[in-house]
């Protein structure tokens, strides 16, 4: 077990020793940076966990170990936000290169840790919700036929597959960014029922990434269920910033540390599994993956940053008087117009993505970027911040909702957007 957790042996060790001698805790927290393999490391734990003959190799024949490798096992839950193109992106590269099984199977892996986030287990009372992935699952499922392990038993030519590879990222993207950006209660408490019903084999295992980024009604639902687990469930936690983890949380899990990867452990890593091309088999881990994202992970807050800037600079422009929690928004603006500053976002990120699929995801994301730098804005004793931080926060998701229902142009949401922010501005006393 654990063959494919490559650069974190110490880690490997405790959690083999835990498992040999039945002293695994029901709840764990794998702890440590990005791409350290704290989701590997779950998964082949959730397997181990299952396995029907107990040694769980990698390659064991039993049929629970064949499901819990195809992430198609019905005692497994995956949750919370993450990033997925750029893994998805660097495995269909592989695939290009190298269309063998193995190659097949990475990208099949990659495509499938994002789609089980739409388990219907997790939209129990809330099938709505699951109704808009509907279609863009299926294209996943059925691109997957053709670029998956077991595409060449079908008959598939090689490059077939790395044809279906490349259309299936642009569908990812889109269906990426219907995940929320926090692990919502609904979820938390879908889990909870499912957690309390009978396994299919041996043991349920619910993996949580991102656990920190969670709102405070999910974290005490989560709590709950952590006070009084059930016996034939495990809850699995991964967090790059345990500290922002509740303390009660904290102390209700077995925290295993995931250190960085030292630069062996990246070179066998592209080597090995993501069959670099030679120019970029020298970089790290994080450069590689990196690279393949088509914006870097704060673009998306530095334009959030831009445009609430525009939005309080005009407005205090206007005499409209803007509290201190919101000052440093109200200053030179580098875009002294709404208008010039959503034109310009736009025009760098091809219309917030509605002109690039490969960038469908941008406008979901630079939502979640505005919430994000609301929420950070909230002081328990300005009660006039806090009032208009609640309306900028109803109107993001109301912007959210046009765009996901309506399918309306985003630069022209943006532009509703900002003046729904104005407005709350001059409306609060």
């Amino acid at each position: 077990m654990y063959e494919n957790l490559i650069g974190q042996e110490e880690v490997v060790r405790i959690l083999r020793s835990d498992l040999e001698r039945k002293e695994l805790p029901p709840s764990l927290l794998f702890a440590g940076p990005e791409n350290a393999g704290k989701l590997t490391a779950a998964l082949e734990t959730a397997r181990a966990l299952s396995c029907e003959t107990g040694a769980a190799a990698w390659n064991c024949p039993c049929p629970s170990c064949e499901r819990h490798r195809t992430l198609s096992h019905p005692d497994l839950l995956l949750m919370g936000p993450r990033s997925f193109r750029a893994e998805i992106k660097a495995a269909g590269e592989a695939l290009g290169r190298s269309p063998n099984r193995a190659a097949r199977f990475l990208f099949y892996r990659a495509v499938r840790k994002l789609t089980r986030r739409f388990d219907p287990a997790l939209f129990e009372g809330e099938e709505s919700r699951l109704s808009k992935a509907s279609a863009l699952l299926q294209t996943l499922d059925e691109l997957l036929e053709s670029a998956g392990p077991d595409a060449e038993d079908a008959g598939q030519a090689p490059g077939e597959s790395a044809q279906a590879a490349a259309k299936a990222l642009p569908v990812a993207d889109k269906l990426e960014a219907l995940l929320p950006d926090a692990l919502p209660i609904f979820q938390v408490r879908a889990v909870e029922r499912w957690a309390r019903l009978a396994p299919y084999g041996r043991v349920k295992v619910a993996v949580i990434e991102n656990a920190e980024r969670m709102l405070d009604g999910a974290r005490n639902a989560l709590l709950k269920i952590l006070e009084e687990p059930p016996a034939t469930s495990r809850f699995l936690l991964l967090s790059s910033r345990p500290s922002a983890l509740m303390p009660t949380i904290l102390s209700r899990v077995r925290t295993y540390p995931f250190r960085p990867r030292d630069a062996r452990a990246s070179r066998e890593i592209l080597a090995k599994v993501f069959r670099a091309a030679p120019g970029e088999a020298d970089l790290s881990l994080d450069e590689y993956l990196a690279a393949r994202k088509p914006l870097p992970e704060s673009a998306t807050d530095e334009y959030a940053f831009r445009f609430l800037t525009a939005v309080c600079y005009q407005a205090s422009r206007e005499g409209v008087f803007i509290p201190d929690p919101l000052l440093d928004l109200s200053g030179d603006a580098p875009d002294p117009t709404v208008h010039k500053a959503v034109s310009d976002i736009s025009a760098a990120t091809k219309g917030f993505g509605s002109g690039d699929d490969s960038l469908s995801y941008l406008f979901p994301a630079f939502l979640r970027s505005l919430a994000r730098l609301v929420r950070s804005r909230a002081r328990a004793s300005e009660p006039r911040t806090d009032a208009i931080l609640a309306l900028w926060a109803a109107a993001i998701r109301d912007a959210q909702v046009r765009y996901e229902t309506y399918n309306l142009s985003p630069p022209a949401l943006a532009e509703r957007l900002a003046e729904a922010l104005a407005e709350s501005l001059r409306s609060v006393p």
